[in-house]
C-alpha cells in the first residue's frame, strides 16, 4: 500500500498515514478528492483522503508560503497534529472542547440537546424479560427480593399497582392473562408469570427506585413458606400505554424509521 510506516514506541508516524488516520476514526469512510489543492500527493494512496482533510479546513499545507504541498511522506510532529485535531473539531463545531449535542443544533431541525429524551416503548408494544430470588431461610415469612430493569425505558413511571405478580395476592386487577410461555400485559402494566416456585408463601411485585427512575425497572417480593431454601423463576411483560404524555410523544421515535 505505498510506503506506511508506524514507530508504535517512538513519537511519530508518517505524515501520509497520520492524516488518514484521523480521517478514518472520526469521519465516515466514504470521501472523495476536493478538487486537488495540494500537487505532491497525486501519487499517494492517500489523495483523497488528504485533499478531504485540505476542503474541510484540517490542513493547510507544508510549505508557506505557497502551501501547495502536503508532504505526504514528512513525519508528523506533536504540534502538527494538535493543529490538525484542532481544526477538525472547529469542523464538528466542537471547537470549545464540547462536543454537545447542542453545538451542531443547527443540523437538528433546531432542537438542541434539552429537546432530546431516551427512546421509549413505543404505544402498545410489549417487551419481555426475565426475574427471579433464591434464597435460604430459618422460618417461614422472610422475604427475598429480586429486581428487573427495562432494557427501554417505559414513557411513563411505573406504580406498585401497576406491576403484578400473575395468579398472586396483587392479581387483582385481570391485568395479566397470559402464561409463563406466552407472558401478556395490559397496556401501562408489568405482569410476572412464574415458571419455577419452591417454598414460596405469597410473592407480588413493586416499583424500586423514585422518580425517573421508576421508568426503567421494578422489583419482586417472595416470603417464604418455611424454613429452607425459597426459589422463584419468572418471565415478565410489559406493555407501554396506549398514548404519551405531550413532552414524551414529541422525542418518541417512529417504530421501524431508525437508521443503520
Amino acid at each position: 500500500m505505498g510506503d506506511v510506516t508506524i514507530r508504535i514506541s517512538g513519537r511519530w508516524l508518517r505524515r501520509a498515514v497520520a492524516g488518514a488516520i484521523v480521517l478514518v476514526v472520526m469521519v465516515p469512510v466514504a470521501v472523495s478528492a476536493a478538487g486537488g489543492v495540494f500537487t505532491d500527493d497525486d501519487d499517494s494512496v492517500f489523495e483523497d483522503n488528504i485533499e478531504w482533510l485540505a476542503a474541510a479546513g484540517v490542513t493547510v499545507g507544508c510549505n508557506p508560503p505557497d502551501n501547495d504541498n502536503f508532504c505526504p511522506d514528512d513525519n508528523v510532529r506533536r504540534g502538527q497534529m494538535a493543529a490538525f485535531m484542532q481544526r477538525f473539531a472547529q469542523y464538528l463545531g466542537a471547537e470549545d472542547g464540547t462536543p454537545a449535542q447542542a453545538d451542531n443544533a443547527d443540523t437538528l431541525d433546531g432542537m438542541d440537546s434539552a429537546d432530546f429524551q431516551p427512546a421509549v416503548v413505543p404505544p402498545g408494544e410489549t417487551i419481555y424479560g426475565t426475574i427471579g430470588t433464591l434464597d435460604n431461610f430459618s422460618g417461614p415469612s422472610f422475604e427475598a427480593m429480586g429486581n428487573a430493569s427495562l432494557h427501554i425505558p417505559a414513557p411513563v413511571g411505573l406504580t406498585d399497582e401497576t406491576v403484578t405478580v400473575a395468579g398472586d395476592s396483587d392479581d387483582v386487577g385481570g391485568y395479566c392473562t397470559g402464561t409463563a410461555e406466552e407472558p401478556t400485559a395490559a397496556p401501562g402494566h408489568v405482569c410476572i408469570y412464574p415458571y419455577s416456585e419452591f417454598n414460596v408463601a405469597s410473592a407480588a411485585g413493586y416499583i424500586w427506585g423514585s422518580g425517573d427512575g421508576t421508568r426503567w425497572g421494578f422489583q419482586l417480593s417472595v416470603f417464604s413458606a418455611g424454613a429452607g431454601v425459597v426459589e422463584f423463576a419468572g418471565n415478565w411483560a410489559y406493555t407501554a400505554p396506549l398514548s404519551m404524555p405531550a413532552e414524551v410523544a414529541k422525542a418518541a421515535p417512529t417504530p421501524g424509521a431508525g437508521g443503520d
